[in-house]
């Protein structure tokens, strides 16, 4: 078999698609596929999972800073900045940069200035003043509609049938003077009928109901002389409060008025009306004045001594220790 040498074009030739084998392959040590890349090359080697990954992750939201803490910031730095400005101009103010005009009008105003005046406040204001109900007896409209006036007891002495003194008039009298020394005093004063609507419930740090005894003529020596005074003794839960108030006013209207205490109690004066209608804490008395017969003349011409003698009670019952009061009762039938 005879070598025959092919024609050059007939040498193998390769592919251009088909690239040449590398002259010598380099051999990697154990591990070194899992190394990372040099530092100059770890720009472009990215992973695309982790990189999509990161794409989607939504960046960590920023925590805002409390309200507390922004308002204190704000306040320390104007307040910083009002300083260092009040600072920076009073430091390098001139003296001449005000005029004399001024600075003496500045002088003027603060040796002028006198106290703030007080302003009336919208704000309604409670009165703390003792609350007195006081009651004429027989005032206001009568119980019995066939008459006008109610004059309770009457002074008729030559039986004419137009009496000369009733006792609507002294009980008048004294309740007006008793009102107005307890105004003149600072009490709260409540003026009332008789049959005041206003009496069931009625409140009061104290109420004083003024009468006088009948004008009968009972004779010398049948105790038809003197004053009453009786509390309410319907509600054993304050009878101790109401009989106090009932003594005070005992005691001084006797010491002022000299007339003896009658101790009398029909059932007009224990069964007052009235105690069955007011509020049970508001301490009640009923007063008779005097008799309007043996009595006559203290009851017509000294009112004021009446008075004085019943605000003197309210005192001693009200106000402990602004009123010497005697420590007996005054002698009586």
């Amino acid at each position: 078999m005879t070598d025959e040498l092919l024609p050059l074009d007939d040498a193998p030739q390769f592919v251009e698609d088909e690239a040449p084998l590398p002259s010598r392959a380099r051999r990697l040590p154990i591990g070194a596929e899992h190394q990372p890349p040099p530092p100059a090359l770890q720009s472009g080697f990215v992973n695309p999972i982790v990189a999509r990954v990161a794409s989607t992750r939504p960046a960590p939201a920023r925590r805002p800073a409390p309200e507390w803490w922004l308002a204190l910031r704000t306040v320390v730095v104007v307040g910083s900045a009002g300083i260092l400005a009040a600072f920076i101009f009073s430091y390098w103010t001139p003296d001449s940069f005000l005029s004399d005009e001024f600075v003496g009008g500045l002088q003027s105003v603060n040796s002028t200035q006198g106290p703030p005046t007080a302003l009336p406040s919208p704000i309604p204001t409670y009165s703390t003043a003792l609350k007195v109900g006081v009651l004429t007896g027989h005032s206001g409209p009568p119980r019995d509609t066939n008459f006008t006036v109610d004059p309770g007891a009457v002074c008729d002495a030559n039986g004419d049938g137009i009496p000369e003194l009733t006792e609507l008039e002294i009980n008048t009298a004294v309740a007006q003077r008793v009102a107005a020394r307890l105004v003149e005093a600072g009490y709260q004063v409540e003026m009332l009928e008789e049959y005041d609507p206003r009496l069931p419930g009625y409140r009061a740090n104290a109420l004083i109901s003024i009468h006088t005894n009948t004008c009968e003529n009972f004779g010398v020596g049948n105790g038809a002389s003197g004053y009453n005074v009786e509390g309410n003794t319907l509600n054993p839960a304050t009878l101790e409060r109401d009989s106090r108030l009932a003594e005070c006013i005992a005691a001084t209207y006797g010491q002022v008025t000299g007339l003896p205490r009658h101790f009398g109690r029909p059932p007009d004066l224990v069964e007052y009306h009235v105690f069955n209608k007011i509020s049970v804490d508001t301490p009640t008395v009923i007063v008779e004045l005097g008799f309007m017969f043996e009595n006559r003349q203290l009851l017509v011409e000294r009112p004021d001594d009446m008075a004085r003698g019943i605000v003197d009670g309210i005192d001693c019952f009200l106000k402990p220790g602004s009123v010497l009061v005697p420590t007996a009762p005054s002698p009586g039938s």
